[in-house]
């Protein structure tokens, strides 16, 4: 689906959230979402830096929780959150938490505004 989705951005604003092991090899369509001006990328290698404990896309939403609510209240932006079997229910909650709304991941994924791609 990530890669698919290179190929269906027009001009809708999307943010793209892609957690893997290494960025630098695991992390194979960076340079293509990086160059598209209405895509905000983020790429996150959980194990990039041994001597720091691991992080994951769920932390890193909260983290960024005052960048992020706006764009995930206007309706015109596409998520989309790439990383392992582990991500739905962790990023779901981490949405919810950031817009203070049980729930509202769901709504997200069933309006088409909220992809999620996951792998074992």
């Amino acid at each position: 689906p990530l890669r698919a989705i290179l190929h269906c951005i027009n001009d809708s604003a999307v943010v793209v959230y892609y957690g893997c092991r290494h960025v630098e090899s695991d992390c194979l369509f960076k340079d293509a979402f990086e160059g598209m001006k209405n895509v905000q990328f983020t790429a996150l290698g959980s194990r990039d830096d041994p001597n720091e404990p691991r992080r994951h896309l769920d932390i890193l939403l909260l983290d960024n929780r005052e960048r992020i609510l706006p764009k995930l209240l206007d309706s015109n932006v596409l998520f989309v959150l790439s990383g392992n079997i582990n991500l739905p229910k962790l990023v779901k909650s981490s949405i919810d938490a950031i817009v203070g709304k049980d729930g509202f991941a769901e709504h997200l994924q069933r309006t088409g505004r909220l992809v999620i791609e996951c792998w074992p």
